[in-house]
C-alpha cells in the first residue's frame, strides 16, 4: 500500500469520528501500527492567562510519566518543545542536534524520558485556528532501541506526520464547538467551586502546588490537591495539564 493509500484510508476512517476523543483514539491506534506507540498533543496558548505556557491536551503516555513530567515543570522545561515552537520545525529526537539544546533546567525532563525509555521519535508544530496558538504533536517509539527505531520505525515517520496533519485539520471542526462554545456539553459538567477555579488560575500562571498552597491561597497542600482532584472530575479530564487547558478554553479562569 502506498503512502497516499494509507492516508486516504486513515482520512476515511477519521471522518467517521465525531469528537476529540474518538479521533485521538483512532490516531493513536493507527500510528502505533507504524511503531509510534505513545504520543501527545500539546496546546500552547500565548497571552496573559497562561503567560506563554503550554498544556498537554491529549496523550496515551503512561500516567506515572505524565504525573512526573508535570511535577518537573512539564512543557515549560522541555527543551524539545521549547525549540520547535521557536523554530517552527520538526525535531528528530535521536539526532545529535537534540543534545545541544539541553540546558540545566531541562535535565530533569531528559532524565525522566530516559527512565521511561521515551527516547526515539519526533516532535513538530501544527497551526491551529486560535490566533497566536500552536498545537504540537510528539510521536514516540517508546521502548524501542535506537537501532530498531532507525531500521524499522523511522522510515514510517513521514507517513505518521502526514496523518498528524490530517488529524489536526479534522479537529478544527470540534475545537470551537466542543471546547469553547458547546453549552450542551458544558451543562453536563458540574460547576467549579470558587476555590477550585482560583486553584486552577494560579496553576495556569505557572505556580507549583506548594506555592499555591503556601503563598497564594494559604491552604494546606492536601486541600489544594483535593481542589485539583474535584476539578478534574467535574471537567472530565485526567491530568493537571488537561485541566488547565480545558478550563482556559471554556473560559472558566
Amino acid at each position: 500500500m502506498t503512502k497516499d493509500d494509507h492516508l486516504i484510508e486513515f482520512l476515511t476512517r477519521l471522518q467517521g469520528c465525531g469528537d476529540y476523543d474518538s479521533s485521538w483514539r483512532l490516531f493513536t491506534q493507527v500510528v502505533a501500527e507504524l511503531g509510534f506507540t505513545q504520543n501527545a498533543l500539546c496546546l500552547f496558548i500565548p497571552g496573559e492567562i497562561l503567560d506563554e505556557s503550554a498544556n498537554i491536551v491529549l496523550t496515551n503516555y503512561h500516567p506515572d510519566f505524565v504525573a512526573a513530567y508535570e511535577e518537573q515543570g512539564g512543557l515549560q522545561n522541555d527543551s524539545t518543545l521549547q525549540w520547535i515552537t521557536s523554530t517552527d520545525q520538526i525535531l528528530y529526537w535521536s539526532d545529535p542536534e537534540n543534545l545541544t539544546l539541553v540546558r540545566k533546567k531541562h535535565l530533569p525532563i531528559e532524565e525522566l524520558s530516559q527512565d521511561f525509555n521515551i527516547l526515539n521519535g519526533a516532535s513538530f508544530p501544527l497551526k491551529t485556528r486560535y490566533s497566536g496558538s500552536i498545537h504540537c504533536i510528539g510521536l514516540s517509539a517508546t521502548d524501542s532501541r535506537k537501532n530498531e527505531y532507525e531500521r524499522d520505525v523511522k522510515r514510517n515517520l513521514d507517513l505518521a506526520i502526514a496523518m498528524s496533519r490530517l488529524l489536526e485539520m479534522h479537529l478544527y471542526q470540534f475545537e470551537l464547538h466542543q471546547m469553547l462554545e458547546d453549552e450542551a456539553a458544558y451543562s453536563e459538567m458540574q460547576p467549579l467551586h470558587p476555590l477550585e477555579q482560583e486553584t486552577i488560575r494560579w496553576l495556569s500562571n505557572g505556580y507549583s502546588i506548594k506555592e499555591v498552597a503556601d503563598k497564594k491561597m494559604f491552604k494546606s497542600i492536601e486541600s489544594i490537591n483535593l481542589y485539583i482532584k474535584k476539578a478534574k472530575q467535574k471537567l472530565q479530564v485526567r491530568t493537571r495539564d488537561q485541566l488547565i487547558a480545558r478550563a482556559v478554553l471554556l473560559g472558566l479562569v
